[in-house]
Formats: C-alpha cells, structure tokens, sequence
C-alpha cells in the first residue's frame, strides 16, 4: 500500500491530518518521519514536520463498513482480520436480518463495495479480497446450500427429471456444483446470465 505525505508543526499533528485522511484513529496510522521539522530561530527558517503515513488495512476497512452501515441506518460493530491478500470483517448489531438481506444480496452488495474501495489502495497487480459475515451467516448459508443440493439430487434421481434452482449468485454456485461433483448419477451446470443464472441438476 502506499504512502501518502503529511505535514504539520508537530509530528502529532501530522499523523491527526493522516487519520483525518483515512477516516481512521491515529493508533491505526503507520508513518516514518521524512523531516522532524524545526522551530528556526525567532520564527525565522521554520519548516513543517513531515512524514510518509498510510493506515493499517484492517482499520481502513473496519472504519469503511461501519461508517457505510451507519449511513443506512444500522449501527453496527466492525472488526476484521487479515490474512495474506485476504480481509475478514466481521459485524455485529441488532439489525442482522436487514444488513443480510433476502438470499445475502445486502451483504454481498457491502461485501463487494468494500473490496472495490480497499483495492483502490493497491497497485492493480495485487488484489485484496475482502469477505463480510454477520453471525456465523456465510458458514450457515453453505450449509443450507450443500444440503439443498443433495435433496435436489435425490429428487432427480427418483423422479428422473431435471430440476432447475432458483438464481444465485456465483459463489452460491460453485458450492452447489461442488457438492454434487461426486455423484456419478448426477450432473450440475448454471444457465442464464447475471444476475439470473442458475444451476440445473440432471442425471449423468
């Protein structure tokens, strides 16, 4: 991620600029003096402190998805955690059905908005992919999605006839394909396109 310069009468004050910058607080700005700056002699030859600042990625993240949720009205508690080129937010608060939405379109929607303004970051050779979950949600909704996936199998198999899912997003997609990659009386493929393709399940 790169730096951005700041400067100010104070090193403290220009690390305040760097998180006023960022939208962070100023224990989550990472910085190196370039010029520790000088008061001159009665005023005269005074020079700014300078440093070279950029927030931890995690705050920048956290301080994007919670002010983003505020802004809609639901307050919520942030936190997340990085790993390699991955981010992992997760929210806490009361309004949990609402930030889902129907089938996870709400999170998926924020999800995808703060991957878009964390890469902005980045040079365009790295991407950093961000995931948003809310009480356990996307463990739970792969789950009800594997297991939907094997009901539908046992269904075409007894009655022979193909059986075509409603929409879902791609992730939802490749869990449900997946799932059923080995059973050799079964074939998946999606159909249709964005944001209205689906998985039909056949017999092999």
């Amino acid at each position: 991620m790169k730096t951005k310069t700041f400067s100010s009468k104070t090193i403290e004050e220009a690390i305040s600029l760097a998180a006023e910058f960022y939208n962070v607080s100023p224990d989550d700005i990472e910085y190196e003096v370039t010029e520790a700056g000088s008061k001159g002699i009665l005023g005269i030859g005074a020079r700014d402190c300078t440093i070279e600042a950029k927030p931890l990625v995690t705050a920048l993240v956290e301080s994007f998805v919670a002010t983003t949720l505020d802004k809609m009205g639901f307050a919520s508690e942030v936190s997340a955690i990085k790993k390699d080129d991955c981010i992992t937010v997760d929210i806490s608060s009361e309004f949990t059905g609402a930030i889902i939405g129907r089938r996870g379109e709400t999170l998926d929607s924020l999800q995808y908005l703060a991957t878009l303004y964390i890469n902005r970051f980045f040079p365009r050779e790295r991407y950093i992919r961000v995931t948003l979950d809310i009480e356990n949600y996307r463990e739970k909704r792969e789950q009800a999605l594997i297991h939907l996936a094997n009901s539908v199998a046992a269904k075409v198999i007894r009655y022979k006839k193909d059986i075509i899912l409603e929409p879902m997003n791609p992730l939802e997609r490749r869990i449900i394909h997946s799932a059923l990659q080995n059973n050799d009386r079964i074939t998946s493929k999606s159909i249709g396109t964005e944001p209205h393709r689906k998985v039909v399940v056949s017999l092999s």
